[in-house]
């Protein structure tokens, strides 16, 4: 499929990225392009744009908390990412719980085509297509 992302059309951003991984998929948030929104990867293959409420400071830090819901991360992902986990049902089942605690470091991102390209922290390259559908390079 990568031969269907077609050319480069813009300069690569960089940025700091948050990523947090789950039983069944990931989350990610990149700087300054995702204000009120993460991208979620689903180990399905497909990957959708999600939009919330940012978190502000002050905000719980894990805002579902009940019997099923633990405050510690993992397993429930905590800040903004939480809040997504909490209020968006087809996150939350789809992704299942957390696997790990979120993590930042430095990405670069770069519009294709038909799609984008974002490099991440382990030094592989996600690439997620304009069709919905995302694979690891």
């Amino acid at each position: 499929m990568l031969d269907e992302i077609g050319c480069a059309s813009e300069q690569a951003l960089s940025g700091q990225v948050v990523e947090q991984n789950f039983i069944s998929g990931k989350m990610v948030w990149r700087e300054p392009l995702d204000y009120g929104r993460a991208l979620v990867f689903f180990n399905s293959g497909v990957w959708r744009t999600y939009y919330h409420a940012p978190y502000s400071e002050g905000d719980p830090e894990f805002p579902c908390v009940d019997e099923y819901t633990p405050a510690q991360s993992p397993p429930t992902p905590k800040r903004g990412f939480g809040a997504m986990w909490c209020d968006i049902p087809e996150i939350r089942s789809g992704l299942g719980n957390a696997t790990d605690g979120e993590y930042s470091f430095t990405g670069a991102m770069q519009r294709f085509e038909n799609g984008s390209m974002l490099h991440t922290a382990g030094g592989a390259t996600v690439v997620f297509y304009d069709n919905g559908l995302w694979e690891w390079r």
